[in-house]
């Protein structure tokens, strides 16, 4: 492997990134009693492929929706009509779909963090995190 600087920056970044995102992420997962049972996540995105492995360590199923669009969206819709928390780090455009699909099945946005200064190019992603009614009431 070739050392450039390019490679030896977007490691740092990565590296930087997976630092600044673990105590978001992890605040956003919650604590025992209001823990989510599903991390949402973008595999084409490295940010948030660095998230799922973070949420699968500690516990949550996760859900990649890289190819949701192809399928119509219908396993976000399945499980949108099951119980329990979700969060994410997804794109804008994609919180707003799932976002939808979600408060169909009786939750609401609970918390949304600041597009995260975490780009991949010059995509911002977003943390989210959306409780279901029952719990929130």
């Amino acid at each position: 492997m070739n050392i450039t600087r390019r490679n030896l920056m977007a490691g740092a970044g990565m590296a930087g990134m997976a630092v600044a995102l673990g105590p978001a992420a992890r605040s956003l997962a919650g604590t025992a009693g209001e823990k989510a049972r599903l991390a949402v996540y973008d595999s084409r995105l490295p940010k948030s492929r660095q998230f799922a492995r973070e949420m699968t360590a500690q516990g949550l199923k996760t859900l990649d929706i890289a190819g949701e669009d192809a399928v119509l969206w219908r396993t976000v819709r399945r499980l949108a009509r099951s119980s329990g928390d979700v969060i994410g780090l997804t794109r804008w455009s994609d919180l707003v779909l799932v976002r939808g699909f979600l408060e169909e099945g009786g939750r609401r946005m609970s918390r949304r963090a600041a597009p995260q200064q975490l780009r991949t190019g010059n995509i911002s992603t977003f943390l989210w995190r959306m409780d279901s009614a029952r719990a929130s009431a």
